[in-house]
């Protein structure tokens, strides 16, 4: 997993385009189906586990991708990704963002509403405030 990680850091930094805004990023998750909910899964089993989807509203074995994109300065133009994670499944999206993408400084975060949690973000805010 480490090396595909290494080696996906060295691909996004050399294809970044130039015009990309470093201010704002999109946050974003989507399940990676190896199986449904019912069956065990025979593929990466070392970081595959059941999750749930809610927006598809299912269960199923596999994976999450997260992906923190940069803003591209318009809303017909795609985000460009800026820094991906594969997690389990059963992993909450919270957890996750707080353990990558946290401490990144000066930064306007868009997400889902699973990211609209007030005690989370009012002490992530604390936290930046007595860093500076």
């Amino acid at each position: 997993m480490k090396l595909l990680k290494d080696w996906l850091v060295v691909k996004i930094e050399e294809y970044r385009p130039k015009d990309t805004n470093e201010s704002i990023s999109l946050l974003d998750s989507m399940p990676i189906i190896t199986c449904s909910g019912k069956r065990k899964g025979a593929v990466a089993r070392d970081i595959a586990d059941k999750g749930y989807c809610s927006t598809k509203g299912i269960y199923y074995y596999g994976v999450k991708l997260h992906c923190l994109s940069f803003g591209m300065g318009g809303v017909k133009i795609l985000p460009y990704p800026e820094s991906i994670v594969f997690i389990k499944a059963s992993e909450n999206d919270l957890t996750v963002f707080n353990e990558n993408w946290a401490s990144v400084p000066n930064i306007v975060f868009y997400g889902d509403k699973i990211y609209v949690d007030k005690p989370f973000f009012e002490n992530l805010t604390l936290r930046k405030v007595a860093k500076c």
